[in-house]
């Protein structure tokens, strides 16, 4: 499994990227429920740590749901280059990105690398929005982005 996460902050951009590798083998298609799935465990997590749960907006949905579908499509776990332009408004903008055989496996793995957990807990954003596509080999890609609006 991979994982990758991005944080931008107005006026400067902060990468911080971390990958770790477990090979794990899923078939089933991501849908509606898989999204829903990292929403929960999300706001789960940030309730255990006295969060506020992030609110989900179709628009962030959208935008990551297309980037989801563009790595699966070329098999390729890469942070979306074109995400400042593609959300509006924000203040701060953050993008959790994975890949691995199940949506459990990729929320553990993210809870365990501090950049992930660190935009899954973060303070500052309040929104989020969730793409999940599976390859023709079966593995599940997600992109989270989380959003500060401006």
């Amino acid at each position: 499994m991979l994982v990758g996460s991005l944080r931008f902050r107005l006026p400067c951009i902060l990468l911080a990227v971390c990958a770790l590798v477990v090979l794990n083998a899923g078939s089933a298609r991501a849908g509606s429920a898989t999204r829903a799935a990292f929403v929960s465990d999300t706001n789960h997590a940030r309730d255990y740590h006295d969060r506020r749960e992030y609110r989900v907006r179709d628009g962030l949905n959208d935008v990551a749901q297309n980037w989801a579908d563009w790595m699966a499509a070329h098999h390729s776990l890469e942070h979306n280059p074109n995400l400042e332009s593609q959300v509006h408004g924000w203040q701060s903008l953050g993008e959790n990105v994975g890949r691995g055989g199940s949506e459990s496996a990729i929320q553990r793995a993210f809870m365990r690398s501090a950049p992930h957990r660190d935009n899954i807990l973060s303070r500052s954003f309040t929104l989020v929005g969730v793409g999940t596509a599976r390859d023709s080999n079966g593995v599940l890609y997600v992109d989270e982005v989380f959003k500060r609006p401006s």
